[in-house]
This record gives C-alpha cells, structure tokens and sequence, in this order.
C-alpha cells in the first residue's frame, strides 16, 4: 500500500501497476491509504510504502475503542497465541507512547516559560531603577530649591 504522498511522488495514472522492488522480489500496490504522520508530528508527511511481509513482522496496530479494554485485550492475547505460539504478546498504548516522545517538547516549553519571566523581572527591574536614575537628581534639585 502507498500513502498519498508516495503517489504524488511517483505521479502515475494507474498506481496499481506500479511494481516496487524488494529483497527478494516484487511487490504489487494493492491500495492507497491517505497520508498520516509515522514520525514526530513536527517533521512533513514522508511518502511511505507499507509492504506485507509474513516472515518479518514483529508489530502489529489494532485500533480499539475506550470501554471495555481489558476484555478486548485478553481476546486480542487468545487470538495472538493461535497464531504465534512461542511469542509473548506485549503492548503499548498509543497515547503513552506519543507522550514519552512529546515530554522533551513540555520540559522545553516549561524551560521557555521559566526563562521569559525571568527576562521579564529583569526588564522591570531595570525599568524601575531607570525611574530611579532620573528622579534622584530632580528630587535633589527640587528638595535642596524647597529648603532654601
């Protein structure tokens, strides 16, 4: 399967007769998926083939809905089993995952943020002595004019 932009890229009319290269020979395009982000969010979508190959694949992604997760679970652990004994079935949610990636982009953000008051107490701070610096003298003036 292509994604979109793998599409774009190779700019066929008839992209099911595209034959893609592989270790070992061929493979055919059997549909097009529309393109989604594989990497950091922060990176464009890449073009991407997604090619089945039974004797290489480790991961496999099910989406299932909210409730009854544990239930869904031990059914896909049954079903898992059937097919590869020997193999333990592990797991991980998306979400959790994303979050792991995205936690460098929250402590940059809160090292931003720490940062921009810090910048901001400076800039007030010299603003106030600023003030200062220009009325020390007029009160001098005024103070030592007053008592004369």
């Amino acid at each position: 399967m292509l994604n979109e932009s793998a599409l774009r890229e190779f700019d066929v009319e008839d992209p099911y007769q595209i034959k893609i290269r592989l270790p070992g020979g061929y493979a055919k395009v059997v549909g097009i998926v529309r393109d989604f982000n594989f990497r950091f969010l922060h990176n464009y979508i890449e073009p991407i083939a997604i090619v089945y190959l039974p004797r290489q694949g480790s991961y496999v992604n099910i989406k299932i809905s909210g409730s009854n997760q544990l239930r869904i679970l031990k059914q896909i652990d049954e079903v898992w089993q059937d097919l590869a004994p020997g193999f333990p079935f592990s797991y991980q949610f998306l979400d959790s995952s994303l979050a792991g990636l995205y936690k460098e982009d929250e402590q940059m953000g809160q090292a931003i943020l720490y940062f921009s008051l810090i910048a901001i107490a400076i800039a007030v701070l010299g603003i106030f002595s600023l003030s200062f610096l220009i009325a020390i003298p007029i009160s001098w003036y005024s103070m030592s004019k007053w008592l004369e």
